[in-house]
């Protein structure tokens, strides 16, 4: 599929050799790290279904997309759920989205887009163990090769089945589509007469694929309910989950937007290079392909706004074409078009290569002390301190309670979030009790009639699955706001009835049935 050419070696790369060190070292340094967040929980639906046959949507509650589901399921077939096996796979997807990376942006810079490679893994290690295989990092993948195919103007189904990947990851990351359509039109009207239906039969077989597997299993219809009650009411919440009023929801969109993801600093070395670019007497073709990468960062930017809750992984694609496409500053073609046409630049440009490239090396590790932070733990693991999340504390304490006191076939109902109940079910194998991992859904829009009916659903399944305990985290997160409530009175009422307190603490309380 992808074919490599020789590299020649050039004493800047001394810089590049330094960061893929660092790279590799925080790798390392992050292959002990546990799964936590939602990572475990999409590991938990994966479990449920290959263990016990439970089918997502039909008999179990989510929101996700079916993508990172039947993802999951299939992974886990093949490596399992330990932490280990998950960081080798986290690491050799992250080697995937770099050969990608490489073949796509060395079209226009060979070492610029190494750079570009080893600051976006730094950074992606930097936001810790919590973003690990989050579903908007993994979508990087699939939309980068559709990206590649489509850039090539060849194998045009293979482009159209990744685009179909990344649409049941989640639709709006056809966004990126738009552009890329608008770039290549001129490939497009080729695809018009010849290659279209190539596009067209690869999208539809992975979107048939996944329709026909929620047919086979009976939930095409409870996924399109949530899919189109739920998930209009679930956008809804902001990041700190406080409901807004109609009129403060486009201020807020503007607020989130206006952050960044916290990474505006790149924002500078991407205005220079867009700089560069225009006024370059450079290649048009590999022009064209930087302006389609600007282009990309901007509909990104904008893509987190459709969700609207700007959790730090909606970020990610905005951030890899952030990242790749900054880091073109380093790019010796784009500053060698630029600066050559001034009259006092281009002879320096002629005889001071060796120069230049120390000037280059020098730049390259100055931007990365300001540009390139290690990860949180970096410093506790070289002394070789062990660190572990407060979560995985508490889920290791919850799995081994349930593991002494309860038996396998034993159903537990838990009313959390991410607190780390979902991991400590996961890590005892033991199987959750109605459909309803997270409780967060019957305490807001509380006047909504399919809010009503979910609420209504988990009392009855509740009063039929009778599970042995009811972990109730007190940590977990609450939504408050407009429509919202701290009450669920009839279930307050159906424990106090039913059951009786086995343990409890500051962060958890333990209901047994009586």
């Amino acid at each position: 599929m992808f074919k490599f050419k020789a590299y020649k070696f050039q004493i800047e790369d001394l810089g590049i050799v330094c960061l893929v060190l660092l790279l590799g070292l925080e790798w390392g340094l992050s292959m002990n790290w546990r799964q936590v967040h939602d990572l475990p929980i999409l590991n938990y639906i994966a479990f449920l279904y290959n263990k016990f046959g439970v089918m997502p949507y039909k008999e179990l509650f989510e929101t996700s997309m079916p993508g990172p589901l039947l993802f999951h399921i299939m992974l886990t077939r093949i490596i399992g759920y330990s932490d280990l096996a998950l960081r080798i796979f986290d690491l050799l997807y992250f080697v995937l989205i770099a050969i990608v990376s490489y073949k796509l942006f060395s079209k226009i810079d060979k070492r610029a887009s190494l750079i570009g490679i080893c600051f976006f893994g730094l950074y992606y290690l930097w936001e810790g163990h919590s973003m690990s295989l989050e579903r908007d990092y993994l979508a990087i993948l699939p939309i980068i090769v559709a990206f590649y195919f489509m850039e090539k103007g060849e194998k045009q189904f293979v482009s159209g089945f990744f685009w179909g990947i990344a649409f049941w990851i989640k639709p709006h990351l056809l966004i990126g589509l738009l552009p890329i359509s608008v770039f290549y039109y001129s490939n497009f009207r080729i695809l018009l007469k010849q290659k279209l239906v190539q596009f067209a039969i690869g999208f539809f077989l992975f979107i048939s694929t996944i329709l026909v597997w929620l047919i086979v299993n009976d939930a095409l219809f409870s996924w399109w309910q949530i899919f189109t009650k739920y998930l209009p009411l679930h956008i809804k919440m902001p990041h700190n989950l406080v409901i807004l009023e109609s009129k403060d929801r486009w201020p807020y969109l503007w607020k989130g937007l206006s952050t960044f993801g916290q990474q505006s600093k790149w924002l500078f070395p991407l205005f220079v290079v867009m700089v560069m670019v225009i006024f370059a007497k450079y290649e048009k073709r590999a022009k064209h392909l930087v302006y389609l990468l600007i282009s990309l960062v901007f509909v990104y930017w904008l893509y987190t706004a459709i969700s609207g809750q700007f959790w730090k992984y909606h970020w990610m694609p905005f951030k890899y074409f952030l990242i790749m496409t900054a880091a073109l500053i380093f790019s010796k073609k784009i500053s060698y078009s630029f600066f050559g046409q001034f009259k006092f630049t281009k002879g320096l440009f002629l005889n001071y290569e060796m120069l230049l490239s120390g000037i280059y090396l020098i730049g390259l590790v100055v931007f990365s002390f300001f540009y390139v932070k290690p990860i949180s733990t970096f410093d506790d693991q070289i002394r070789g301190v062990e660190v572990i999340s407060e979560k995985n504390q508490l889920s290791d304490e919850l799995t081994q309670l349930l593991i002494e006191h309860t038996k396998k076939e034993d159903k537990i109902q838990v009313l959390d979030w991410t607190e780390g109940s979902i991991q400590a079910l996961l890590q005892a194998k033991r199987q959750i009790a109605t459909a309803f991992m997270y409780d967060y859904v019957f305490y807001h829009q509380i006047s909504n009639p399919y809010v009503l009916q979910l609420r209504s659903r988990f009392l009855k399944e509740l009063s039929l699955s009778k599970p042995f305990w009811i972990i109730d985290m007190k940590t977990r997160i609450r939504v408050n706001g407009i429509g919202t409530t701290k009450q669920f009175i009839a279930l307050d009422t159906f424990i106090a009835q039913n059951y009786k307190p086995f343990k409890e603490t500051e962060t958890y309380k333990i209901w047994v049935r009586r």
